[in-house]
């Protein structure tokens, strides 16, 4: 089975790091420094990331396998008393008919929750996103 890796660059980075996840993360990761861009007559274009150490402590992109950087921030969250269900397939996500500060989100199975806050981190086409966006689909920019 192929290794999935994150590649976090410098505004991610500094996301993990409000969040408390950032020094975990980058002790594991790979820290790219600079990448030279080729074609088939050699080099066209090296980008180098130290310039951005003026804006930001993470003047690099660091690479780190998916699965480590799950766990770093699965321990982090449950050291804040925060449960992440997986591997669950939600089915549908409405407001609480008993709670307007709730989330009712139903699973495959019939099982349900009730949530302050729900992430749709399944990928883009993203069931929770898409219930969400009123069935519309989720579109981001990278």
């Amino acid at each position: 089975m192929p290794i999935v890796l994150l590649r976090a660059h410098t505004s991610i980075n500094q996301a993990l790091d409000s969040i408390g996840c950032a020094q975990d993360i980058m002790q594991e990761a790979r820290k790219i420094s600079g990448q030279n861009m080729h074609s088939k007559r050699g080099t066209v274009e090296t980008a180098t990331f130290g310039p951005l150490a003026r804006y930001s402590k993470f003047p690099f992109v660091a690479s780190i396998p998916q699965h480590v950087t799950e766990r770093v921030l699965g321990e982090v969250v449950q050291d804040r008393g925060i449960r992440v269900l997986r591997p669950y397939r939600v089915t549908c996500v409405r407001p609480s008919a008993e709670n307007p500060n709730l989330t009712d989100v139903i699973f495959e199975d019939g099982q349900s929750v009730q949530a302050r806050v729900v992430v749709g981190a399944d990928g883009s086409h993203s069931t929770v996103s898409t219930r969400l966006h009123k069935r519309e689909p989720y579109c981001f920019v990278a």
